[in-house]
């Protein structure tokens, strides 16, 4: 075989390499939003986007600083893929999960109901205080503003504009509608060759729901969980392939396919004047999670294991609560001046992420010791 599957991988190494995926993940996420509230929105990064990410930032760069601050804007622009990682690995889990310990459903539901739920709920709470006591914004108090809180505690704001508000835990819902269509999604993969073509299937429908909208000048005005299917019957497809010794998991483990990955993607990246549509989207998320097995490599050559699992095992709540630390660790350090040197958003960032993830990792280490306490480990 021309490409280089590494058979050396244990199990072990396989769930280390989802920590890993998560940890990229959540660790990519945290970063775009630093740098979305530094550079003011979504619109500057769109804008960005469409001019071809390496050919925006590195077109008439001369000196060390301009180096170092145009590949740090590469990676931050990127980690706005992290919500897909993370369902790629939220699939993986779940599926592999069930076929290692099969039980009935309202055990699985129950479980996933303590694991993810009361965190969330907490996270909206905080969200409507924080929006109303330190940014004082006075729609989160009115009549409307609780609709919409209304909205996320039922998992329904991605079906209208509501998902705009605590607007990055319409991702949670995403995840929520995924689970209520997880056994479907089971039957089907059952069959011995269905996976594969499910997967493939899914690419294509969304691909042609999208463009239709477009056709039709159609104008959603939430989010579409059909849009993140793909990812998560790719998870799956890769946890099957794996439980069942079949070839789809040598996809993400081969080295030399990761490579030439990363290479089109630079390749890809690179390019300028070509659309940021939903089709290349899809194509830089896959390129990117090909990529990331050489990295995962790397990482475990310099012994990074503890550090791997330390961010994954934080991943959740850190996902829940890190927008709002952000808010407040960018108002302090803007309130002593400090944000206006040059390239100093780096270190103020990297401190804020420091903090989110230890805050996170003991908060998600004592409810889970809760868990275990009223007996829904």
């Amino acid at each position: 075989m021309w490409f280089y599957y590494d058979r050396s991988l244990s199990p072990q190494t396989y769930k280390l390499y989802f920590n890993f995926v998560k940890a990229v993940g959540i660790t990519g996420i945290f970063l775009y939003h630093a740098y979305e509230s530094y550079i003011g929105g979504q619109k500057e990064i769109l804008k960005i986007l469409n001019a071809g990410v390496l050919n925006y930032f590195f077109t008439n760069v001369t000196t060390i600083h301009e180096y170092l601050c145009a590949t740090t804007q590469v990676f931050l622009i990127f980690g706005s893929i992290g919500a897909e990682l993370f369902i790629f690995a939220s699939g993986f889990g779940l599926y592999y999960s069930y076929l290692s310990r099969r039980k009935n459903w309202g055990t699985f539901y129950s479980k996933r109901f303590w694991r993810i739920i009361p965190l969330y709920y907490c996270a909206l709470i905080a969200g409507f205080l924080f929006n109303v006591y330190f940014v004082n914004n006075p729609f989160y108090s009115s009549a409307e503003g609780f609709k919409v809180l209304v909205y996320h505690f039922l998992f329904l704001q991605t079906f209208t504009m509501s998902y705009r508000y605590y607007s990055f835990l319409y991702f949670i819902a995403i995840i929520f509608h995924l689970y209520l269509l997880f056994p479907v999604l089971v039957r089907l993969m059952k069959s011995k060759s269905a996976g594969f073509l499910i997967f493939i299937s899914s690419l294509f429908f969304t691909t042609i729901i999208n463009l239709t909208m477009d056709f039709l000048g159609i104008n959603f005005q939430g989010v579409l969980f059909t849009d993140f299917l793909p990812y998560f019957l790719f998870g799956m497809l890769i946890a099957d392939s794996l439980f069942h010794n079949k070839k789809y998991h040598t996809l993400i483990f081969d080295k030399r396919l990761s490579l030439l990955s990363f290479a089109f993607l630079l390749v890809l990246l690179y390019a300028n004047k070509i659309d940021y549509s939903h089709t290349l989207r899809i194509l830089i998320i896959f390129l990117s999670l090909f990529s990331l097995y050489n990295f995962f490599s790397l990482a475990l050559m310099l012994r990074q294991k503890a550090v791997i699992d330390f961010v994954a095992y934080a991943s959740y709540a850190t996902y829940l609560f890190h927008i709002y630390l952000i808010g407040i660790g960018l108002t302090l350090f803007s309130r002593i001046g400090f944000l206006s040197y040059y390239l100093s958003w780096i270190p103020v960032v990297s401190i804020i992420f420091a903090v989110t993830l230890f805050a996170s990792y003991f908060l998600q280490k004592y409810y889970d010791r809760f868990l275990l306490q009223v007996g829904h480990n």
